[in-house]
């Protein structure tokens, strides 16, 4: 019975419940409306000469909100008569009347031409015309006044300034010793699973270490030239290129040195 919404109780008549209306408003300034009223009635607009509608018994007092439209107001644009409607083209821009065209050197349009005639063959030019301006002078004088531009990169980020221009940065020091590990780890991996063969030495021949060192010095004596190149390593690039250079010629001079030895002996 519950939950099909039906009840013996709904038989019932039930009371409908009438609930009570709220009190009128009334404003609280009727009363003062009323007794302005009263006292408006009958007197003239403010700067009138004379008094319209006067009531006997009525005290006349001059009110100073007593004006046209005192309680809205005037409209800013006032209204056009049906009469007067918008005709087409009525807010256009009025256009001046053409007026005959002068030339600047007073001559009307009806006078001779303004400019001047074509010469004639047998006209011959104006020669001899020299200035007495002094260029190197004036050029001078020029250069001297004239305001310097700014520079172009005035507001720009100057790297070269900063503290870790030129260095290698941290994080590439750390991924430098994370590659070295790996290659102990994998070459000490290869040791361990692979046996070396016996080492076989052989002592070297003058004329072979001859041969080395030459190769070597002429090797040194470009990386030198290369070297000496280079004027300033300002960039990131250039430090690294002379870095190079400079590991490679300690390799060799390392080499010249161990050739140096009285008995050289290779694996």
């Amino acid at each position: 019975m519950s939950g099909t919404g039906e009840s013996v109780y709904n038989l019932i008549p039930t009371e409908t419940y009438q609930p009570p209306a709220a009190p009128r408003y009334v404003s609280r300034h009727s009363k003062t409306v009323k007794a302005d009223f009263k006292r408006k009635v009958g007197v003239a607009r403010v700067g009138d000469s004379t008094l319209i509608g006067v009531k006997q018994g009525v005290p006349q007092v001059r009110h100073s909100r007593i004006k046209s439209h005192a309680t809205i107001g005037e409209a800013k644009t006032p209204l056009r008569k049906p009469t007067n409607f918008l005709r087409a083209h009525e807010k256009e821009p009025v256009v001046a009347p053409p007026s005959p065209y002068n030339y600047p050197d007073g001559r009307g349009r009806t006078g001779p031409l303004r400019r001047p005639p074509v010469p004639a063959p047998s006209d011959s030019p104006k020669l001899g015309t020299v200035t007495t301006k002094n260029f190197v002078t004036a050029n001078a004088v020029e250069a001297i006044l004239a305001v310097p531009p700014a520079p172009r990169d005035a507001g720009a980020v100057r790297y070269s300034t900063k503290p870790e221009y030129g260095r290698v940065p941290e994080y590439l020091e750390t991924v430098k010793a994370e590659v070295d590990a790996e290659y102990r780890y994998v070459a000490g991996m290869q040791d361990a699973g692979v046996p070396r063969p016996a080492a076989s030495v052989s002592l070297l021949d003058p004329a072979e270490i001859d041969e080395l060192r030459t190769g070597l010095q002429a090797k040194w004596d470009a990386l030198n030239a290369r070297y000496q190149k280079i004027i300033h390593a300002d960039t990131i690039q250039q430090v690294a290129r002379k870095e190079a250079l400079e590991a490679e010629m300690d390799a060799v001079e390392a080499d010249l040195a161990a050739l140096s030895a009285e008995f050289v002996f290779v694996q």
